[in-house]
């Protein structure tokens, strides 16, 4: 569907790709870090080391960047505090991942009778006449005036060609059910009230067998995310029926106020830099509550400030406006977020073998990034101190696990579907590295 006229809820468009969870074996233990089959498989498909010479010295390499990695991960014991906080967040994501898989993927099912009536749906386009406001009483009044004059409000209306693409599923149902010539409305639809009347409908191609089996793999795809979608919102319906949380407007305003002069008016270089002064500094804004849970819990605005510092949601630099909304459309996929997460906790998925090794995982990786300016860039130095490590870390490769293990490298980082902007696997440690 090419219109932008629809703002819908946010986390119902959220896409989990939690991957297949399995307890694998071990392929090295480094000191205290464990490195799983799970871990070396994907850090060696999504991470964009070199090509080698063949797949076996690739693995090499990969193990070797690896090794190093958990090593220098250890040479600073000193309390890493933000890095940890960022590690912190890379965990609390697995544990919505692993959410995502038991409590919504897990109750999927499809069959080729339910694709074969979403090829269908997928072959309808409708012309359509749209009205679009954002005030309930005024959106009454000019479907009154369009149903009585039409002439009065045609400066008002849009006319758009929608096929069914599926990613808007409840207004699309709606759009796609709705009798030809007629006007529908006004519906809320997000924070919109839309009066639609559909003009004409035609189909996009001829129908056969064998198009539905070229289309097949798009399709399951495309019913995956719609029954996911579904199931999340009587998920949500259910378990919260009314907001479970009350936001401060106030102190939002404010904060809004002080980022857009603190931030945006320096653009998008040195961001996490000034976030995290700002997160140190003394001012009393920071100390004041901008959301307080029905639980009894609240964040202030430094600890959404630090949501946002180490959450996935990138803010917007284009305009002063982009960034404002920007930051209330992050700020609700981070409260959907904590929701969903504390769901999760409370059905103990935190516990997860998948949780643990991306904790542990993403925790090596963000220390080892830490401790790597100890090293000065310095390639002797780097060497030095890994000979070092070596001789004062256990180090234990499990070559019956490592030689069996089958990967299928990309040789690029690929970003998660459900977290915008972090990607699946941190980048491989290579300072000082053979």
């Amino acid at each position: 569907m090419k219109n932008a006229l629809f703002i819908t809820i946010l986390f119902f468009l959220l896409l989990a790709g939690c991957r297949r969870e399995q307890s694998l074996p071990a392929v090295a233990r480094v000191g205290e870090y464990t490195i799983t089959a799970a871990e070396f498989r994907d850090r060696a498909n999504y991470s964009p080391l070199p090509a080698s010479a063949s797949l076996e010295q690739y693995k090499q390499n990969v193990l070797q960047a690896l090794i190093a990695e958990k090593m220098i991960s250890q040479y600073n014991p000193k309390p890493a505090s933000l890095a940890d906080r960022f590690a912190a967040r890379r965990e609390k994501e697995a544990v919505i991942e692993t959410f995502w898989k038991k409590e919504i993927e897990s109750h999927i099912k499809t069959d080729d009778e339910q694709l074969w009536q979403l090829y269908l749906k997928k072959n309808r386009q409708r012309d359509v006449e749209i009205l679009s406001v954002a005030n309930e009483t005024e959106a009454e009044m000019l479907t009154r005036a369009w149903i009585e004059n039409p002439q009065s409000v045609r400066h008002r209306l849009q006319r758009d060609t929608l096929q069914y693409s599926g990613e808007l599923p409840v207004l699309e149902d709606t759009l796609f059910s709705a009798p030809m010539g007629k006007r529908i409305g006004p519906l809320k639809f997000g924070r919109r009230y839309i009066t639609f009347r559909v003009r004409q409908e035609w189909p996009l191609y001829i129908v056969s067998r064998g198009d539905f089996l070229q289309k097949r793999k798009s399709l399951l795809k495309s019913w995956r995310r719609l029954q996911k979608e579904k199931l999340f919102a009587r998920y949500i319906k259910e378990h919260f029926p009314r907001q479970p949380y009350r936001l401060d407007k106030e102190v939002f305003r404010r904060m809004t106020s002080f980022l857009v002069k603190e931030l945006f008016s320096a653009g998008e270089k040195r961001v996490r830099e000034k976030m995290t002064a700002m997160l140190e500094s003394r001012r009393e804004l920071m100390g004041e509550t901008v959301i307080s849970f029905d639980n009894g819990q609240a964040w202030t605005v430094a600890l959404l400030l630090r949501e946002l510092l180490t959450g996935p949601y990138p803010l917007s630099y284009k305009s002063e406006g982009a960034f404002k909304f920007s930051l209330i459309k992050t700020v609700r996929r981070l409260l959907d977020d904590e929701l969903i997460y504390r769901q999760a906790v409370s059905k103990g998925y935190e516990r997860a073998p998948y949780v643990l090794w991306q904790k542990a995982m993403w925790q090596s990786a963000y220390r080892a990034q830490k401790n790597k300016k100890l090293l000065s860039g310095n390639m002797k130095k780097s060497r030095a101190v890994l000979d070092s490590l070596e001789k004062e870390i256990p180090i234990k490769i499990y070559h019956n696990v490592l030689d069996t293990l089958r990967i299928n490298p990309t040789r690029m980082m690929v970003l998660k579907k459900h977290f915008p902007g972090q990607t699946i696997v941190p980048p491989l440690f290579t300072v000082g590295n053979p």
